[in-house]
């Protein structure tokens, strides 16, 4: 059930949990992507085909723009949500602007992870991994 707020004639609604902790990641992310674009650009651009993934395609410039726009929105609606907290009417539509203009950022990266996780499992079903059974109240 959702909480309503009246301040100052906004409607002010809490943010759901998981939002907040993914919001908070996405700027923990964007940080990284932006630092790593100032400082690896260039090779990550020219290095290897598969690292271009995560300058989507050779434009570590553009990744370094989205990373540090949706960076810069979500610091800005930090404190004015109390620490994505709640909400206003007008934060509940920026709040997914910032996120999905982060997560376009975050796109090579997070599909080269999703491919090395894919790869991880498919290796463990292929393998036969299965978790052993240490019966620890066999008789010896």
């Amino acid at each position: 059930m959702a909480v309503e707020f009246q301040h100052g004639g906004a409607n002010i609604q809490p943010v759901p949990v998981g939002t907040r902790c993914l919001l908070w990641a996405v700027a923990a992310l964007d940080v990284m992507a932006v630092v790593w674009m100032l400082r690896m650009g260039d090779w990550l651009d020219t290095a290897n085909p598969v690292l271009s993934i995560v300058t989507l395609g050779g434009h570590h410039w553009i990744v370094f723009g989205l990373a540090l726009v949706g960076f810069l929105l979500l610091a800005v609606l930090a404190p004015a949500t109390h620490g994505f907290m709640r909400a206003s009417r007008l934060q509940r539509i920026v709040l997914p602007v910032a996120g999905l203009v982060s997560v376009v950022a975050l796109a090579g990266l997070l599909s080269i992870v999703a491919v090395v996780v894919g790869l991880v499992a498919l290796t463990a079903v292929l393998l036969g991994a299965r978790p052993t059974r240490i019966d620890v109240f066999r008789r010896r």
